[in-house]
């Protein structure tokens, strides 16, 4: 599990605490060249963009010059886009902005699940308004059962691949 959040310096190693302590899995900071492990939730760097590489490495690269969101969760679904594809699932939640709708939209074509939060328990329903404006959210939820649905689209990709 990948999760990038916009947050400035100093504050996702907090983030990442947190989640740990709130979590059933563990819980980190991604490092360069880690490895993605089942039920381990690495949490983007607030200094980097955090891709996946072919080997479902994470690779962290430099903000490109004007970037205006850091990290980028359009950079970290195009990744998963092009690594995953149809075994993938992109949750797009509350936040300002179109950041993670073009990505989002990438994941979509490819074959993923993607998954954007409703208006009414949105915060602020910019960034998955703007993924649904371009048809890149596969089933928009509210909040309470976003959860359930990602659970339930990784029961589908187990039971695939099994098969």
């Amino acid at each position: 599990v990948l999760g990038v959040q916009h947050m400035a310096d100093g504050f996702v190693d907090g983030l990442a605490s947190w989640l740990d302590a709130s979590c059933p899995g563990p819980v980190s900071v991604a490092v360069g060249g880690q490895r993605l492990e089942p039920g381990r939730v690495l949490v983007a760097p607030s200094e980097a963009n955090l891709e996946l590489d072919a080997g479902l490495r994470v690779r962290l690269r430099p903000p490109r010059p004007g970037q205006l969101h850091l990290p980028e969760v359009d950079a970290t679904f195009r990744s998963v886009a092009a690594v995953c594809g149809p075994r993938a699932i992109g949750v797009l939640l509350t936040g300002m902005g179109r950041d993670g709708a073009a990505g989002l939209l990438a994941m979509r074509t490819e074959g993923g699940h993607t998954i954007g939060q409703d208006e009414a328990t949105s915060a602020v329903w910019g960034m998955p308004g703007a993924a649904a404006a371009l048809d890149a959210v596969g089933a928009e939820l509210p909040l309470p059962e976003i959860a359930g649905a990602v659970r339930a689209g990784v029961d589908r990709l187990v039971e695939a691949g099994s098969g």
